[in-house]
């Protein structure tokens, strides 16, 4: 599967299993980063994007195997147009840092952890009040 052809859920009934699908179209590549966009969204400004970057392990000597990790993220921008007039975005990040020697089951745990902490009701307050009590 490519980022290329991206699409991600919306609205009111997302959920794990489904929801109403939002095309992002690449916009920009640069190297191992690439920005996606909702095209749908007619005033620039306030065009939401998705922008993934993949960084590869590098050699060095303090590391604990002699490598960096590898990392990908993913950052959703969410513009706002305030009632005063004023532009803000709303995001989340999200960063998968893993050793090269894990395992593809031990990255998928590190990715169904993540899941959890953005669907969980749990944790799902702790985003919307700060709760953490």
């Amino acid at each position: 599967m490519s980022l290329i052809n991206a699409a991600v859920l919306i609205g009111g009934t997302v959920s794990a299993t489904g929801g109403t699908s939002m095309s992002l179209v690449p916009f920009l590549q640069e190297g191992p980063k690439i920005t996606l966009h909702n095209t749908a969204d007619t005033d620039f400004r306030l065009r939401r994007k998705m922008i993934c970057t993949a960084s590869e392990p590098r050699k060095e000597v303090s590391a604990p195997n002699g490598y960096t990790q590898r990392r990908t993220k993913i950052r959703y921008n969410y513009p706002k147009l305030l009632a005063n007039g004023n532009l803000t975005v709303n995001s989340v990040e999200i960063t998968v840092s893993s050793d090269i020697e894990a395992t593809d089951t031990e990255i998928q745990q590190l990715l169904d952890v993540g899941a959890q902490s953005l669907t969980d009701a749990d944790f799902v307050a702790f985003h919307k009040t700060l709760a953490v009590g």
